[in-house]
This record gives C-alpha cells, structure tokens and sequence, in this order.
C-alpha cells in the first residue's frame, strides 16, 4: 500500500510522502481548500459548502466551475498519472461531495488532539502517568500556531481552538510535574504557556506558583510583574484579584494535590494551596513527607538578567540533534556573526537539556565561558571546574577529574554505565586552530562527554555538526502585500485611518526584543500607533541582529525610534550602535567591535576579498566575485571565500536552479564597504562591479526579447538589486561616484535593460534611468546609442500613457535616425509617434505618420520591423472601426514576427487580433488567440505582459455578454499582479471588473472601485485618476445618482485632455448606454454646474473616500472581511 501524504499544519502547511513535498499551488485558495480537507479527512463535505466557504462572492455556476478546477489541480498534485475514478486519495462522491480518504492522510493536528484526547480518557482512570506521557506527546507534534498566514474566518477560530488547547495542555503538563515535585519541569511548562500567551493570565499563575514552592520569591515578583507590564501596555488592565492575591497569600507547605482532569490549575487554589517552608535547591523537591525524588544533575549555566525572545525551533534542532536515539551528536558548534545571540541561544539550549528527572544529561551541564581565555590548553583544566569535578588522589589531569566524577555518579545512582555530560564551550573562535585540537582531546578521551560548542568559526573536526544561527525574523516590508491587499505605506507615510497592526509586530520575536531592551532604559515606552511602523523598519534595517536590536533599543531614553531610524538610515549605524552598560563584553560593546573581532581573525588575503565583496548589492555568485573581485589564483580565491563563509561572514545559500548564491548582512557590508574606502582609494573594484554587471545585462537582452526570455529574465531578477547599484555607480545617482564608467557605456547599459523594466513592470525606474543616463552622455554617445535609448524610454512611456513625452522622444529619436542615415530607424521611430497619436485618439495624424512611415520599412523587407508597422495599422483600423481590415493586418503581422521569435510582440499582435475577431463575430476564434497569447507570455515569465493580456481577454469575453468567463480571466490577471506587486496594474484588472459586475452586484463593485482608490491615492497618475473616476461616474449613473455622474465624468475627460487624449463622446459603454437618462434627470443649470465641479477637482478629492458617496453597509463588511 502507499504510504499516506504526511501534513504539516502547525506552524506551516506542506505535505510529505517520501521524497515528495507539497507546498506550492495553483492559488491561494487552492492551498486553503487542500488544508480544510487534510483538517476534516474522512469526513465527507457537501460541494455547496465548500463553494460558500472558498469563493463566496460567485454564482453558483461559477463557484462549482472553481471547485471543479481546483479539486482537479490537488487531485493531480495528491495521486500523480493514472488517476483512479472517483480518487484514491481524494474521494469524490458524484456531484455532491468531496473529502480526503483518512487512511491516506495524517496531520499534526491529528496527531496533538489524538494525544490531548488520551491524556483525558487517561485521567479520568486515574492514571496520570500515562496522562502525563500523552501530554507529552501532544506538545510534541506541537510545531507552532496552526495554519499561520491563513485569513479564514475557520482558520482563524481554528487557531484560536488549538492555540487554547495547547495552553491548556502546557498548564495540565506543568501540574502534573508539580505534583510530583519536578519543578524545574513545571516552571519551563509554565513559561512555555506565557511566552505562547504573555496575556493569559492562567500561564502566568502557573509560573508564579512554582516559583513559590521553589522558594525563588524574587523571581515570582519579576514574574508577576511582566504580566502586569504586558496587560497594561496591550489592554490597559491590571491582573485579575485572584492572581494579585498570589504574592501576598501565606507561603504554602506542601504540594497541591492534582487539579481535575483536563484543567488548568485555577488561580483562586493556587493561591491557596500550601508550600515547603524553605527554598529547595533548583531541580529538587521541597522537604516533606515521602519526598524520595533523587537529586537532579547539577546544571551550572549562567541567569542572564534579561528576557530571552524566540528561537524555539532553532532550541529544538539544537536539542534534536544532541540526543537523537540512533546516532546523537556528539559535537555541535552553533555559528554565526557576532550578535547573533549565539551565546543566549545554546544557554536556553542547555538548560532545557539538562533540568528535570528526564535531562537528557544525568552527569551535568557546564559553561565554560572562552572569551577571555588566551590558553587554548586551558580548555579542558577549564571544563572540569565548570563541572565541579574534584581532585581525587592520583587525578592530575583535567581528563582523570572529569573521568572520576563521571564514575563517581554511576556509583551513586546504581548504573552500570557513566552518565552523559554536557559541556558549554561559548566562544572559541579566538583560540582557533589549537582549541579544535583541545576539544577534540576531551571528545577521544571522555566518550560519554557531549560539546556544544558557539564559534564565529567551525572547527573544523570530523564529526563536527555545524548550525549556523540566522538572524532574527523582522516584519515584512512596507510593501509586501498580505493576503492579496495592496501594499502599505511606509512609516510615516500611510493613509489617514491606516493603524499599524500592533498585535502582528508583538508576535515577533525581534520586536518583542526591543520593546523589552527599550523599557530597560525607559520604563513607559510601549509599542503604540505611532511608533510601531518606526519600530518594525528599525527590525528590518538591523535585519533581525539581536545584538544591533538591543543596542538600538538603549537609545530610546533619548530618541524616539522614529529619530533613531533616520540616523541608521544615514549610514552611521556601526557609529550609533554603543552599549553604555558596564556589564556587556568588550566584543559586544559596540556593533563595529562585534564585526571587528570575527574581522581581525582573518588572514590578509580574506580580509581584502571581504572588503571588495561590500561593491555586492542582494548577493552574487562565485562566478560574479571572481570577475569583480579578480581571482588571479583561483584555488586561492576559493580558500578565502570559504574562510569568509566559515567565518559567518557571508552566507551561502542554494538557488532554484542549483547556482549556489552568496550574500552578505547589510550591518556586514557597511563595515566591509568603510575598509574598501580605504583600501581602494582609486575605485577599481567599483569599476569592475559596473563593467561586469554592464555585461551581464547585454548578454541578456537577445534571450530576453527571444522565444526563450526565462534563464536570462531569473537570471537578471536574480541581480536586479546588483543592476540598481551597478548603473546608480555608473550614473552617479544616490551620491556614489561617476567616475567608473564612460558616459557611453553608461547609456548602453541603460538601453540594455529597457526589455528588462518593460518584462518586470517597472516602467517609471526605466524611464528615469534612461533619462539620467541620456543627460549624462549627452551629445558625447553616438548617434544610434542616443536614438535606440530614447526609444526604448518612449516605449515605456506609451505603455504608462505619458504620451506627450513619449512622442517627444521619438521625434528627437527620429532624427538621430536621419542624421544617422538609418531608413529602418526612422519608420521604427514614425510607426512608434503613430502608436501615440492613436493613444490619444487623433487618428488622422496617425494615418499621417504611418504613411510616413511605410515606405522605408517596406523597402527595408526587415520582417520584425514590417510585423509591428502592420500591428500598429490594424490597431488604427480598429479604433476607426474598419474590423475586416483591422484583422487582415494583425493577421500579416502574425505571419512577419512569428518568424522572427519575438514573443512579446507576437503576443500583442494576438490579443489585438483576438479584439478584432471578437468585433467581426468570431468569439471563439478571438477567444484562442488571446488565450494562446496569454498562455506563451505565462510560460516565459513575463507576468506583467500577461496580466495585461489577460485584461484584454476579460474585455473582449465581457464584451461578447460572456461574464462568468470574464470574470474569471480578470481575477486571474488581479492574482497575477498581486504576485509581481504591480498594484497601478491592478487598478486597470479593478476597473474591468467593476464594469464587469456595477449593475449586476454593486456591493462588489463598489469594492473594487474603493480598493483602486486606496491603489491611486499612493501614486497618483492622470491616467489612472482618469479611469477611476470615469469608472465611478458610470457606478453613479447606475445607481441613478445623475449629479454624481455628470461631475465624475465631466473629472474623468479633463484628466484624459491633459494628457493630449482626445475625449469628444462617452469614453465607455456604460456612459454610452446612461448619458441621455443622466443628463435629462437634472436642469440645464445643475448639469453645467457639476461639469464645473467635476473640471476643477484637484487629485485630493479625486482620490478621496468620497468619490463614491457614503459606504454600503454590505460593501464595508465586503471590505473589512
């Protein structure tokens, strides 16, 4: 039988059988139908039900037809070839219902409630050690929240349902063990449930009581106050009575009995249940009668004073790894840069292995600070203090000591064989090679001694398992969309109304380290609407480094986070990042002395090499840093950059494609970049930066205009933040040098990536490096580099709609071309001015243009330049409406770039084809064509061209009275410009669906329209503006709101005819098919007043909330859902 598909879904969601791993999906929703299956496996779920949960804004043709689709696509994905009738994993009963076969599907989830269901059945018997083991076993398929990332309102009450269950699974477990006198056990039970729910007071109480019996008063204080400091700073309340009456109630005497089966231990009995009258020994169990528990093994580790945040999964691997039943690591070294938090990482680690009847090392646990040891033969006389071993008679050596005690503890405890001991050895870089050597010493000679080992360095020993420590993970970007919405605006800059969401940021364990350093040295800070979106861009610039957070965070007693942003942001963070407490480490002392000291360690030649590195911008390959860098020895080259890697200096990381990828910290580079400055005064590394990456984009510009753009399009998004930096170098834009390149080469490289902004969406960046690097050439560049740069930026700009401009260039590009003696240039450049007359519909200086230019291009018989001179002829021949001619062109031009391979253009002429079928009755041919468009341009990448498509598509469908499929085709092209971020795109895919669905479901189009007003208000552009309000007049005139209409309209044509558009007449069917009712609903006088109105609206109220008049009630809970 096959083994079943194994589902993670807490903490994640991907699925595993064998090698094969399931976590990438048509869509969204797809992903979210296969985890509501995988939850309810075995149980049957009617079609409809599923239809309303998924897709509820559908009709029910539509919505079957998407539940049809994406059961197909998962069934495929679950079974593979030779599908069995009806499903094998994923059953389908007829046209009823669906649901996952439970004996081909396990999840987590599964296996937590399973467990949490026998520890139940279990207490109810009254046995409570096999409650207890099955407690355990549900905490451990506990893997974090359950589905994080998903919005559905049922799997958000599904989160909050087992997030409960696990609290109350910790608080049972943390019971059980205080019962039965574990306490170092039932304290991390209980500091589990805060750290999971730092406002559940229940968890809180849990800790404050075992602290108590431990006799550790102190620490219950500290403990009640966190959570009197979190409820005030995130509820604004104190704690409840019954928890406040814990610190004050008569110490206890004796352990309190077992709570009920499946409880918490109340707060109210807690409070009251008695404890030992003296403070037992961390571990052991208060003084009483029948108390035989056997000491625990001492755990010698370091109380930090400060809160340790995160890093469960990473305590996790650490312990997994330490004590796997079938070959237990025996040496692990944890690196990483300085900061890191290396040091509280294997601490935590440590301590968790240790304490307990169960630790994992019944011998001991010991620390062994390094830092300031400069013996490395000290290690192990340094090892066996930490461990307390004594001096026997005869024992001279640090290993006979530790070997005494070791059998000194069999002894005790009766076992045949010593007992394992963990050592700690926390900073060992320094001492390198001789402490490799030490270390492996102790390892031969003591085989039931265990090393976790924190080093900038590995050791580079057989045996040796490396886990390099990432940084803490930091809020998303400003302009990372969640959940499909456009973006959000960067601190400082969000729209009024926007609030940050504070409960998301304090999930994180980077912001709750700064929230808890900063009201170390300013006890009222408290993470707020107005500094939170500060705080998270502060996370993010100190890219999650515990060490640069913590830093940050003291200035806070002087700066608020917003001030201390702009000076990081100014490059003065290695200057700005001090600790001013006496007790920090010198190597921690400062950012810069933290980077320093891994630095200072290197020889020479990886010094250099890390210094000429700091040139990169979002990482390099090995074949990029050998031509930037020089690599004149190449097994030389390869020796450093391993040091560098071994060093946690840069990172290595595997790509899609089997390229292996280098990157190094931004905090690191900024220290690498400061000594290039001084090593390479003159630029020279710079320069081979800008004339490497020069190359690079002209090597790709043929493939990228070629049938097969998708290695060279993953090849220069993969450097695109190389590109940016490499042409700003060449440009001198952003305050770097010019010097590098010729003003020339700087144009060609500008001209060489026009294909590249065009494919990615990024028209405006285009345009504005092509002008910089215009003006920068000048009249210096040649003649045919000037005029092919100024064509490539009138391309961008016609497809933004800034028609004048593009048309300005052409012409100045078009006598380049004459000068030149280029016929073929010149009709390029016509035929190019004729696309932006039709853009502004002055069709007869087109018709001018084109005639210009076909002459030249027809005795020049260049088959590419022939194909888009007769596109842009159909296209005129369309807009006049001369259908039959508009196609026998396109149809020309198809046959002329087909056999050119120029895919992007053989696309357009497609979908123009496919508009001009559609117009003379062939549906279903205008159907293929633009579908066959559509679906080239996805197979190559290229998802802003097929976005565009796809709107067309939608256009002509809907035009045709086929809206389901319209509907469909649009959405599709929304969800494609949600993934490449091209919100102004999404407003065009906004604006068909709106028109698509006003007069039939107006809440959704009013939905629509509101979001491509939140879209425009960030980045206002006329054309845009202008199809809003056109789009929202003709919302008006259906909803009969005549004044409204005539004013939008009137706002929508002076838009349009400042951008040179000629708008004599409606701009849209729906204006077409309301104008007369409109007009004639009002007088003379209110019409013209409005049309007044509409001509002077500034882009502020264009752009307002109330362009649409007052909110359907249906509409906002569209929205707010």
């Amino acid at each position: 039988m096959t083994s079943p598909w194994r589902f993670q879904m807490l903490g994640g969601f991907v699925g595993r059988r064998g090698d094969a791993v399931l976590q990438r999906y048509r869509s969204q929703q797809h992903r979210a139908l296969l985890a509501y299956l995988v939850l309810h496996a075995g149980r049957s779920q009617r079609r409809e039900h599923l239809i309303d949960l998924f897709w509820p804004e559908s009709d029910v043709d539509a919505g079957r037809a998407s539940l049809r689709t994406a059961l197909s696509a998962l069934r495929r994905q679950l079974e593979g070839p030779g599908l069995a009738p009806g499903g094998s994993v994923l059953i389908t009963e007829g046209n009823s219902a669906v649901y996952l076969a439970a004996d081909a599907v396990e999840s987590d989830v599964a296996a937590f409630e399973g467990a949490i269901r026998r520890a139940a059945s279990a207490a109810a018997r009254g046995d409570h050690e096999q409650e207890r083991t099955e407690y355990e076993r549900a905490l451990a398929a506990w893997g974090g929240p359950f589905l994080p990332g998903f919005f559905h309102e049922w799997a958000l009450a599904e989160q909050a349902r087992l997030g409960e269950a696990h609290l109350r699974a910790l608080l049972r477990s943390c019971e059980i063990c205080r019962r039965a006198g574990r306490y170092d056990e039932a304290l991390a039970l209980a500091r589990r449930a805060v750290s999971a729910d730092p406002l559940y007071e229940e968890a809180a109480a849990a800790a404050i009581v075992v602290l108590r019996e431990m006799g550790q008063e102190a620490e219950a204080r500290r403990q009640y106050q966190a959570l009197e400091r979190a409820l005030a700073d995130s509820l604004g309340v104190e704690p409840s009575p019954p928890v406040r009456a814990l610190l004050t109630a008569e110490p206890p005497t004796r352990v309190a009995r077992v709570a009920a089966p499946h409880s918490v231990p109340a707060v109210a009995a807690a409070a009251d249940a008695p404890m030992a009258p003296t403070a037992p020994s961390s571990g052991s169990a208060p003084a009483g009668e029948g108390a035989s528990v056997p000491p625990p093994p001492p755990v010698r580790l370091p109380r930090p004073l400060t809160r340790f945040f995160g890093r469960e999964q990473e305590i996790d691997r650490v312990c997994a790894l330490l004590t796997a039943t079938d070959a237990p690591c025996r040496l692990l070294t944890v690196t990483g840069p300085g900061g890191a938090g290396k040091t509280r990482l294997v601490v935590e680690a440590a301590r968790r292995l240790g304490e307990g009847d169960d630790a994992a090392f019944p011998g001991g646990v010991a620390f062994v600070p390094l830092a300031d040891l400069r013996d490395a033969a000290r290690i192990p006389e340094a090892g066996a203090d930490a461990l307390e071993a004594p001096r026997p008679p005869g024992a001279s050596s640090a290993f006979e000591r530790i070997d005494a005690l070791l059998k000194a503890c069999a002894a005790e405890s009766g076992a045949a064989a010593p007992p394992r001991v963990l050592l700690v050895l926390d900073n060992a870089e320094h001492l390198l090679p001789e402490a490799a050597d030490a270390i492996r010493d102790l390892l031969e000679k003591l085989p039931d001694l265990t090393c976790l080992v924190t080093s900038r360095h590995l050791l580079m020993l057989s045996g040796e398992q490396e886990m390099p420590l990432e940084p803490l993970p930091v809020p998303p970007p400003p302009g990372a969309a969640v959940g499909g919405s456009a973006p959000q605006q960067a601190a400082g800059e969000g729209e009024a109304g926007a609030e940050p969401d504070i409960p998301a940021l304090l999930a994180l364990p980077a912001v709750r380290l700064f929230l808890d350093r900063a009201q170390a040295t300013r006890p009222d800070f408290a993470l707020n609407v107005r500094n939170a979106d500060a705080v998270a861009e502060l996370c993010r610039i100190l890219e999650g480094i515990p060490l640069a957070i913590e830093l940050a965070a003291a200035w806070t007693q002087l700066l608020p986070p917003a001030r201390i942003l702009e000076r990081i942001a100014e490059g003065k963070r290695l200057d700005l990042l001090v600790a001013r407490r006496r007790d920090i480490p010198v190597r921690h002392a400062t950012l810069r002395a933290a980077i320093a000291s891994s630095h200072d360690l290197l020889p020479e030649r990886a010094r250099s090499l890390f210094a000429r590195l700091s040139v990169f911008r979002g990482g390099w390959t090995l074949e990029d840093a050998e031509a930037v860098c020089g690599a004149e020895d190449p097994l030389a080259f390869l020796d450093s950059i391993t040091l560098l890697r071994e060093h946690s200096l840069v990172a290595a990381r595997e790509g899609a494609d089997g390229t292996l990828r280098f990157t190094m910290l931004e905090t690191l580079r900024e220290f690498a970049a400061e000594k290039l400055a001084a090593s390479d005064p003159g630029g020279e590394t710079e320069r081979r930066y800008v004339e490497h990456f020069l190359s690079v984009a002209e090597g790709a510009r043929p493939e990228l205009v070629g049938p097969e753009p998708m290695a060279a399009l993953e090849r220069l998004v993969a450097e695109q933040e190389n590109l940016r930096a490499a042409l700003d170098r060449a440009l001198g834009l952003g305050g770097v040098s010019s010097a590098t390149l010729d003003p020339a080469d700087a144009l060609r490289f500008a001209e060489a990536l026009g294909p590249f902004w065009q494919t990615r969406g990024a028209l405006e960046e285009g345009r504005r490096y092509l002008m910089a690097a215009l003006e920068r050439a000048g009249d210096a560049a040649p003649e045919a580099l000037r005029a092919r740069a100024l064509t490539a930026r009138a391309g961008l700009g016609v497809v933004m709609f800034a028609y004048e401009e593009a048309e300005r260039d052409l012409a100045a590009a078009a006598e380049l071309y004459r000068r030149a003696g280029d016929e073929v240039g010149v009709g390029g450049a016509l035929k190019d001015m004729a696309r932006t007359a039709i853009g502004r519909n002055d069709y007869d200086r087109a018709e001018a243009l084109l005639a210009e230019a076909r002459g030249p291009l027809e005795r020049s018989g260049d088959r590419e330049a022939l194909g888009t001179l007769y596109n842009t002829l159909g296209m005129l021949r369309l807009e006049r409406n001369e259908k039959a001619e508009a196609a026998t062109y396109f149809w020309r031009a198809l046959e002329l770039l087909e056999g050119v391979g120029q895919l992007r253009q053989v696309a357009a002429v497609r979908t123009n084809l496919g508009t001009a079928l559609a117009e003379i009755g062939d549906p279903e041919g205008a159907r293929q064509q633009q579908q066959r468009a559509a679906d080239d341009l996805e197979r190559a990448g290229d998802g802003w061209s097929h976005a565009r498509v796809l709107d067309s598509l939608g256009e002509t469908l809907r035009r045709l009275g086929r809206d389901d499929e319209a509907r469909a085709v649009l959405e599709r092209a929304l969800a494609v410009r949600r993934r490449i971020h091209d919100w102004l795109g999404a407003i065009n895919s906004y604006h068909f669906l709106s028109l698509l669905t006003m007069e039939t479901e107006p809440e959704t189009a009013e939905r629509y329209l509101r979001e491509s007003i939140r879209i425009v208000r960030t980045t206002p552009r006329p054309r845009f503006i202008g199809f809003i309000l056109q789009s929202c007049g003709d919302f008006a005139a259906v909803r009969g709101d005549a004044e409204r209409a005539i004013r939008l309209w009137a706002a929508a044509a002076a838009r349009f005819r400042s951008m040179g558009v000629a708008t004599d007449g409606p701009l849209t069917d729906h204006q077409a098919r309301y104008q007369d009712a409109v007009y004639a609903a009002v007088s003379p006088e209110v019409r013209a007043a409005a049309e007044a109105a509409g001509r002077a609206m500034d882009d502020a109220a264009a752009t307002s909330d109330d362009l649409l008049g007052e909110e359907s009630p249906r509409g906002a809970s569209q929205r707010e859902a």
